[in-house]
């Protein structure tokens, strides 16, 4: 078993898009701890140049018209973001059946914060406060 709350196909997911992103991006892309606050960081040239949540989902992006970034990973991003030397871009980076696509945090639009009540409990902290997000403000990548 891979991880907390990260199943292996997830993870086998996560790294296939991992390599997608190495090619378009023309860089390598490395995955922090189990446990860290972040998943993943982009580099080039021995300097960080992203910080990356990734997640893959098993739906069409027409499915929903909005996805959820809880205010804690947000802020772990954000935060990442703001003590980087260079400012380096923290983006969320979701894949669906149809397609992959990006946001950088910073241009999370100011909408609804809502508490996110997931339907299957992983565990007692599975509620809590999570913005959401319109489909249609990811980048394709």
């Amino acid at each position: 078993m891979s991880g907390v709350f990260v199943t292996d196909a997830d993870e086998r997911n996560e790294y296939e898009v991992a390599k997608i992103l190495e090619k378009k991006w023309k860089c390598n892309i490395r995955k922090f701890g189990k446990l860290d606050p972040i998943d993943w960081w982009a580099e080039r040239d021995n300097k960080v140049v992203a910080f990356i949540e990734l997640k893959c989902r098993n739906i069409p992006s027409t499915k929903y018209d909005t996805v959820f970034v809880t205010l804690r990973k947000w802020l772990d991003l954000l935060r990442a973001r703001e003590w980087s030397p260079d400012g380096v871009p923290s983006l969320i980076v979701l894949k669906w059946t149809d397609k992959i696509g990006y946001l950088d945090v910073t241009q999370i639009p100011p909408g609804t914060m809502s508490v996110l009540r997931r339907r299957e409990h992983r565990a007692e902290q599975d509620v809590e406060p999570a913005w959401e997000i319109p489909v249609k403000d990811f980048k394709t990548i």
